[in-house]
């Protein structure tokens, strides 16, 4: 057994016995009423999946699929208030279904709407922080709301389905987010590094954006995200640290082993990367509908290799659930994609996802769901960027996937 397997081990038991000793869940500061918050999510699924023109590029033949359980995943979220105006959140994947047994620090990160009195400069707290709130340290970039509503590894509770959207583009960056919210109108403007820490000549950090308007009573809400990260410039050596917001999460698909893993669109290498989103939200309750149309494009997919090749894509989705009871459930959602060049070569291919599912609550912080998927590839010339997949053969995956999960 790998030393790395052993360690994870370790640690997932030192958590496991600190959930089971009372004052770990509230640990209650002496001076203060400060409490240190421990939670976690896991989650357990079933799949009955198969694909269907299902073949690599090369003429091989990919094998039809079994019906069996998805690896369970597991998440440790702690939540710290340090001193007034100041929170400290952090969040580990514990285990996800491609990466068992490995402990993963996936977010630390401090919140701030107030600096303590000691460097209370000018009155910043009553001029600037009243009306501005400030996120730094490593975090999921806050590129379009999807990233509330999707799966992630085990917090699935948001999700009133199983799977995600087609286009899913979600990244953990180290940075800094500077937000604005006068309830109408909300607005945040963030600087981050694209890759890992990455000082060579010709790296950029990546810069985004959002506005957001929104109703009153929750009732409706507009916002427009916008996100650039040129890491062109990088030496051949250097080539690694990129912007790839589609495909840079450790979170695994929600639908497993289907073609092959090729199933997801993975666009743009992230060397120099614009990409933008526009959503819309109407939840008059208990309905609530939701959409998104976005565009991504890779201006040089090689970077400072020979040539400048481009790759850029349209997506767009579409979803609506409503609330029959306060514990059940239903939903539905279309989700589809089309590239405009795949490698610097025209192309009019298109993917669609059609998914239709229910969820009950079986009691507090126990959720059980289950989902109908069908996601089909059409009219596909070459098959480049989908690592080996024939697109040209109109692959298609579909059937049925539940899950139930735990969050406390």
């Amino acid at each position: 057994m790998q030393l790395r397997t052993i360690l994870s081990a370790f640690i997932a038991l030192i958590f496991a016995f600190a959930f089971v000793t009372p004052d770990a869940l509230a640990q209650e500061d002496a001076d203060d009423d400060r409490e240190l918050e421990i939670g976690a999510d896991i989650v357990g699924g079933f799949q009955f999946l198969d694909h269907s023109n299902a073949q690599f590029a090369d003429g091989g033949d990919i094998e039809p699929l079994n019906p069996g359980f998805q690896n369970a995943a597991g998440n440790l979220n702690f939540h710290y208030p340090i001193t007034d105006g100041i929170d400290l959140e952090w969040n580990f994947f514990m285990s996800n279904p491609t990466h068992l047994l490995e402990v993963t620090l996936t977010e630390g990160y401090a919140w701030i709407d107030q600096v303590p009195e000691a460097i209370n400069v000018g009155n910043i707290n009553n001029n600037v922080l009243q009306y501005v709130d400030l996120k730094v340290g490593q975090f999921y970039v806050n590129y379009g709301d999807q990233l509330f509503r999707r799966s992630n590894n085990a917090d699935v509770q948001s999700n009133p389905l199983v799977g995600n959207f087609l286009m899913d583009p979600v990244r953990v960056g180290l940075g800094a987010e500077l937000y604005v919210d006068f309830d109408v109108v909300e607005a945040m403007v963030g600087l981050h590094q694209p890759g890992t820490a990455d000082f060579s000549q010709g790296q950029r950090n990546a810069f985004l954006g959002m506005l957001a308007f929104n109703a009153p009573d929750e009732l409706a809400r507009l916002r427009g995200s916008f996100y650039s990260a040129d890491a062109s410039g990088n030496p051949p050596a250097f080539e690694g640290s990129r912007a790839a917001l589609f495909a840079t999460t450790r979170t695994p698909a929600r639908y497993m082993d289907v073609l092959a893993g090729q199933h997801q669109p993975l666009p743009t290498a992230g060397q120099d990367l614009t990409a933008y989103q526009i959503e819309g939200t109407f939840a008059p309750d208990p309905i609530e509908v939701w959409g998104l149309f976005g565009y991504t494009q890779d201006s040089n997919t090689t970077g400072s290799r020979e040539g400048s090749p481009e790759e850029s894509w349209l997506y767009w989705g579409a979803e609506a659930s409503v609330d029959l009871t306060d514990s059940f459930h239903l939903a539905s959602r279309y989700s589809g994609t089309a590239p405009d060049k795949l490698g610097d070569v025209e192309a009019d291919g298109n993917v669609h996802r059609i998914q239709a599912g229910f969820g009950y609550e079986i009691s507090d912080g126990i959720l059980f769901k289950a989902e109908y998927v069908n996601q089909w590839f059409r009219n596909f010339e070459q098959s480049t960027g989908f690592d080996g997949l024939d697109l040209t053969e109109d692959p298609r995956f579909y059937g049925v996937v539940t899950e139930i999960s735990f969050s406390f």
